[in-house]
């Protein structure tokens, strides 16, 4: 058991609750990524998004949460077992102005080259995320463009980007900005200059040919 601060990088809807990660702060150091899990498809339940006072867990907060043990799941390394009978408790709240000094500096977003009807490099074959060694990932962007599109039966919201180089279109889940921008027309909005919490989701078999795929998700916005 284990008790540990991050800063949250990433509050991101799942089917069933939230995906929250963010880097390790110890003796003022940034260390590595962690990602709380508790349920069967590693979210965690949306009340995990509060606090013991009721308030809402926000991005760049310092959190001080209880974990039990790492718990490794193929590309999802970053994952710990969450203490269930422990409430999490804000420790303070850092600037954007420390973002810089947390990104990660790969060349590209794990593998590119595949695409959706709907993304651009939006996911990894299975096959190849099995054997990849992360799964989160903080860049900054020049220009983030969020797309409201009616995707039949609901509207979703999708990020575009260019990172070192490469173009990039990637669902939103960040649940601020995905609430927010849901309740817009549809259509493109420029939001400009952004740190982005990129998450390579689990594996996900869409209908027809049985070759599964590891989403990019946008998980965190700032």
């Amino acid at each position: 058991m284990a008790v540990k601060q991050i800063v949250c990088l990433a509050k991101s809807r799942r089917k069933s609750g939230l995906c929250i990660a963010g880097k390790e702060l110890m003796d003022g150091q940034v260390r590595g990524w962690i990602r709380p899990v508790d349920k069967e498809d590693d979210a965690v339940s949306v009340e995990w998004g509060k606090y013991r006072s009721g308030d809402e867990l926000k991005l760049l907060d310092v959190v001080e949460i209880d974990l039990l043990e790492p718990a490794p799941d193929q590309h999802q390394r970053e994952n710990w077992r969450l203490r269930r009978e422990q409430k999490w408790m804000r420790v303070c709240r850092l600037n954007r102005e420390a973002l810089p000094g947390m990104c990660d500096n790969d060349e590209q977003l794990w593998e590119n080259g595949h695409c959706t009807n709907r993304g651009i490099n939006d996911y990894v074959p299975y096959q190849t995320a099995r054997r990849l060694t992360d799964s989160l990932r903080l860049i900054r962007v020049d220009r983030l463009t969020l797309s409201v599109i009616d995707y039949n039966p609901r509207v979703r919201v999708r990020g575009k980007f260019r990172y070192r180089g490469i173009e990039y279109a990637l669902w939103v889940t960040d649940v601020e900005y995905e609430n927010q921008y849901k309740s817009n027309p549809l259509g493109d909005y420029l939001v400009g200059e952004r740190y982005l919490a990129i998450s390579l989701a689990g594996k996900f078999v869409r209908p027809g040919p049985n070759n599964p795929e590891c989403y990019k998700l946008i998980a965190g916005i700032m």
